[in-house]
């Protein structure tokens, strides 16, 4: 092997693998257009150097890791809009009031009594849009229609 079949093998396989990153980050369609142009032409580059199988292989690696970069950024995305999205839901602690000691069950303890008392309770507010909920009419399809609004108020 020469040092020229050497750079062009490099470079084939890094072309390889930049296209196949490339179509799985961006989900690009691998059988039309642009993409299958490049493909072709890059693999037919391959067979004529005898590094067709190494390519395909860099091809697929360079997808597959695409797409995992892709459902990494995705997640992460989502992660950061629903924090910020949280922010505008407030979060109320209530404490459990102690309890007495007259009326208590006889199963439990003081100590079971003093856990108990300990408990917090989180509960989370409901956003206004939910909580104000308001009637909403009828549609115009279940409404009764005019002559019989009119035969109805003859009798």
């Amino acid at each position: 092997m020469h040092a020229s079949d050497n750079k062009k093998k490099r470079k084939l396989i890094k072309s390889a693998y930049e296209l196949g990153y490339e179509v799985g980050f961006h989900k690009h369609n691998e059988f039309w257009g642009w993409v299958r142009k490049s493909k072709k032409t890059l693999f037919e580059g391959a067979k004529s150097t005898g590094f067709y199988d190494t390519v395909v292989g860099e091809f697929k690696k360079g997808k597959n890791e695409g797409q995992l970069a892709k459902r990494k950024q995705s997640k992460e995305k989502r992660i950061k809009t629903s924090l910020a999205s949280d922010r505008s839901i407030k979060a109320v602690t209530v404490e459990e009031p102690e309890a007495e000691t007259k009326g208590k069950d006889e199963n439990f303890s003081k100590r079971d009594m003093s856990l108990l008392t300990q408990i917090k309770y989180n509960f989370i507010e409901k956003p206004l849009h939910i909580s104000r909920a308001t009637l909403i009419d009828l549609p115009k399809l279940f409404r009764m229609p005019r002559f019989l609004k009119l035969y109805n108020s003859k009798k």
